[in-house]
């Protein structure tokens, strides 16, 4: 059922209340629509009342009704690399802590209950840094918390052997991937989804990766 507006103008002179009676009248029908207004054969809501999507190019998000779309990714040695040391992840009493890894974590709204799909791909170089041991590297995939993990299981990226006499790219370089399926059943404003690690290590760099989420609303 189409709204019912109060005023129908002709010819005559247009007053400020009879526009504020028909503004009214629209807004009622919005509180109170029915399933015949979404009818196909006699519909009063049609596919231009939905509201367009909205593209950030600084966050490299497109935010639809349908959904949150977006991703950011690193390729190569000219562009800005990210890091999993122990300078970085080192906590008290010498015990390293989970903290963001720069760049890979991506924060949106969530605005109804949602299937949400984030996966990743980075390569790391861990170079020896001649401290006498072989350090050790832990990735998570991090559920709105750099604490919070769940969902997969931990990835690990060993530093090159203490004393190799190797170039990094032979006994030092890993390759990580995952991904998280995870049905979330309410609004959350500023979700953050995204990589953290932890390292025992000096020199572990990501020299290439990628991360993507795709939030599909239920």
């Amino acid at each position: 059922m189409s709204v019912s507006f109060p005023k129908v103008w002709t010819a005559e002179q247009l007053n400020a209340s009879d526009v504020r009676g028909n503004l009214d009248a629209m807004q009622d029908k919005q509180n109170k629509l029915s399933g015949s207004d979404f009818d196909l054969a006699n519909k009063w809501i049609d596919t231009h009342h939905i509201m367009q999507g909205r593209y950030s190019s600084t966050e490299n998000i497109t935010v639809n009704v349908s959904g949150v779309f977006g991703g950011r990714n690193n390729g190569s040695f000219l562009n800005n690399l990210s890091y999993c040391s122990r300078w970085i992840s080192e906590g008290t009493g010498g015990n390293s802590r989970k903290v963001y890894i720069p760049y890979t974590n991506i924060t949106f709204d969530i605005l109804r209950p949602c299937t949400l799909f984030f996966q990743w791909h980075m390569v790391h170089q861990s170079q020896r840094d001649g401290d006498g041991t072989t350090g050790l590297t832990t990735l998570h995939a991090a559920l709105n918390s750099e604490e919070i993990t769940g969902g997969n299981v931990d990835h690990l990226v060993y530093e090159q052997p203490n004393g190799s006499s190797h170039n990094v790219f032979v006994d030092g370089t890993r390759v990580t991937n995952g991904f998280i399926l995870k049905d979330i059943s309410s609004q959350v404003l500023q979700y953050s989804i995204g990589l953290t690690g932890q390292s025992t290590t000096g020199k572990c760099q990501n020299v290439s990766w990628s991360v993507s989420v795709e939030c599909f609303y239920m």
